[in-house]
């Protein structure tokens, strides 16, 4: 069975038919796809965006699947933040935050 004309489908009788991704919920609001599509730029996760939602995170997939079909979608699907490495200057202490504490770090030819 080919779906992909631009008429009618029709289903055969006696032939076993899977329906996919039958227990997903594929419709939304224009405003949600909206927020969602705005949300997937920012940089926010799938999971991230399914939980404000309160959505499958598939069905938040496959919004943004659809979006970026129509053109709206600018991040890439297998985009990843930047990890932020430390820059330590030489000679001079550097305050590490982590974990919200402060530490500082001092090269060794300038301790105290």
């Amino acid at each position: 069975m080919n779906t992909r004309g631009y008429g009618p489908v029709y289903i055969e009788k006696g032939k076993d038919y899977v329906f996919c991704n039958e227990e997903l919920e594929p419709v939304f609001e224009r405003h949600d796809l909206e927020a969602i599509s705005e949300k997937w730029n920012r940089g926010c996760s799938i999971e991230q965006i399914a939980i404000e939602h309160e959505r499958d995170p598939d069905e938040i997939f496959l919004a943004i699947f659809h979006q970026a079909r129509e053109g709206k979608i600018v991040r890439k699907l297998n985009y990843r933040k930047p990890i932020k490495h430390l820059k330590i200057k030489k000679n001079v202490p550097t305050v590490i935050e982590y974990e919200n504490r402060r530490y500082v770090y001092e090269p060794q030819n300038i301790r105290r």
